[in-house]
């Protein structure tokens, strides 16, 4: 009886270094879905939006937009594989909103919209960006140019957005980071 209870007291102690990796988790989980396009099943390359929201209707976002480009659908199936760090799910309830667009090419020697699809919003955002480097910054550096990128991105994604959601938001992606006025600035350590 002493014997089996020891055997069974050392298997549980080689086991206990490898109970730590196996209740490690990480925040990504993945996210299977059906995507319709009327009544029928969608094919083709799409752009997945997500965000998680604390009510069902008219909430504020608590995280996210996570976009996931180009996603493959075959039969109106789709997986995608999201991560909204930590503290989201904290036992509260929560609402899943997920943004579909399509990725529909357009020949312009044959014509310029097809199906409501157009390069407008793209030539719209190059256009703001040239605007927005040559008035409201005086001098871009090298150094920061995909600062000045994402900046824009960031406007023009959320160009619908009041303003105090795009601050709320802002500031939800801060927690957490530092920035110091050397690494701004780019100036070597001494």
């Amino acid at each position: 009886m002493k014997r089996h209870l020891l055997v069974s007291i050392l298997g549980l102690l080689a086991l206990a270094p490898n109970a730590s990796r196996v209740l490690a988790q990480g925040t990504a989980f993945t996210y299977q879905g059906r995507l319709t396009d009327g009544t029928n099943a969608a094919s083709g390359n799409y752009d997945l939006r997500f965000s998680i929201f604390d009510v069902p209707a008219g909430g504020s976002s608590i995280a996210g937009p996570i976009t996931n480009a180009n996603v493959s659908i075959s039969g109106g199936l789709f997986t995608a594989t999201l991560d909204f760090g930590t503290g989201v799910f904290d036992g509260s309830p929560r609402w899943l909103q997920i943004g579909v667009r399509t990725n529909k090419v357009i020949d312009h020697a044959e014509c310029y919209v097809k199906d409501g699809v157009h390069t407008n919003g793209l030539e719209n955002f190059w256009s703001l960006l040239k605007r927005t480097l040559k008035g409201t910054h005086v001098h871009v550096a090298p150094f920061h140019l995909f600062r000045y990128l994402d900046d824009q991105t960031y406007r023009f994604n959320e160009r619908k957005e009041n303003d105090q959601t795009r601050f709320v938001r802002a500031m939800r992606t801060t927690k957490g980071r530092r920035l110091t006025y050397r690494k701004l600035t780019g100036t070597p350590q001494d």
